[in-house]
């Protein structure tokens, strides 16, 4: 009996230490699969964000979407653009077509004001360039600037919105030295402002006697300055676009649109996408009773400011 209990304890033992070492042999052999699944766990999480980066990137989500787009505009004291002087705020045609669109076409837009020369800069006796405002995304737009072939090399222009005023050549009214419609104006000393599409280079297309290399004339910083250098005698004449500052102390000698390509519009650099979202707003815009009460305003809510009645601004009118 002792022999038969000596023997089975030693198959037991003998079948212990089988076990446990088949158990130490299986632990490497169960790290080695916990490795490869965990290896392929990530790369099928690695294949997974690969596929949605690409599905993001496709989707149609508009980074531009909660943008606020910011519209500069001119202030000349004028019914198209002005400030309110009782509220602070920048009122005007210009304005109220601004908002019209930026509601329809369900965007967020603010408008601003600054100095002609930030959005277009016509340096005396040199080809004229962008402005370091809109160059320099100070803004996305300049409202109500008129599309020519200088400003084109440089931006791009939504689709107009309002009539082109005439570029004017202008002379005091009590000292009228050229005949109306005169195109020679040889010897006169000319005026311009800085930034308008009425500069040195448009006249020398449009008359005789006047050349960008010999003929005497001078740029100034807004159209008070220009109309106050003609009442004293510091130049003869004045090329501007009609405006009605000018009318009042001032008198047409030639009118033209030979430089405009086309009427106010919104100018915008090239790599913008603004015109995309503008253009089929504006066509909506244009075709509503909305735009209607717009013109009707220019008499009746901007009507105490001097500028052009509907029909010389209004499209469609």
């Amino acid at each position: 009996m002792e022999q038969e209990s000596s023997a089975s304890e030693a198959l037991n033992q003998s079948t212990l230490a089988l076990t446990a070492k088949k158990h130490r042999e299986a632990i490497p052999l169960l790290l080695k699969y916990a490795v490869v699944g965990i290896f392929i766990v990530c790369l099928f999480l690695t294949v997974l964000a690969i596929i949605l980066a690409s599905a993001c990137r496709a989707c149609p989500y508009d980074s531009e979407s909660d943008k606020t787009w910011i519209f500069s505009v001119s202030l000349h004291g004028a019914n198209v653009a002005y400030v309110d002087n009782r509220t602070g705020a920048i009122r005007g045609y210009n304005v109220d077509v601004i908002n019209a669109v930026c509601k329809t076409a369900g965007k967020r837009c603010d408008v601003i004001w600054d100095i002609d020369a930030n959005c277009w800069d016509s340096i005396q006796g040199k080809s004229a360039r962008g402005g370091v405002g809109l160059l320099g995304g100070w803004y996305d737009g300049c409202a109500g600037w008129i599309s020519t072939k200088a400003r084109n090399r440089t931006f791009s222009f939504t689709k107009p919105y309002f009539k082109g005023p005439y570029e004017t050549l202008w002379q005091e009214k009590s000292n009228a030295t050229f005949g109306r419609a005169s195109k020679d104006i040889s010897g006169a000393r000319v005026g311009f402002v800085d930034g308008w599409h009425t500069d040195e280079f448009c006249l020398q297309e449009l008359v005789e006697g006047f050349d960008t290399e010999t003929s005497e004339y001078k740029h100034y910083g807004t159209i008070q300055e220009l109309v106050e250098a003609v009442l004293q005698d510091k130049i003869d004449l004045a090329f501007c676009s009609d405006h009605p500052y000018l009318k009042q102390y001032l008198e047409p000698v030639l009118t033209s649109r030979n430089c405009a390509i086309e009427g106010p519009a919104v100018m915008h650099r090239k790599d913008s996408k603004l015109s995309n979202w503008w253009n089929p707003s504006l066509e909506k815009v244009l075709q509503s009773e909305e735009y209607q009460n717009i013109c009707e305003d220019l008499k009746k809510a901007h009507g105490h400011m001097p500028g052009r009645d509907s029909s010389h601004v209004c499209l469609g009118m």
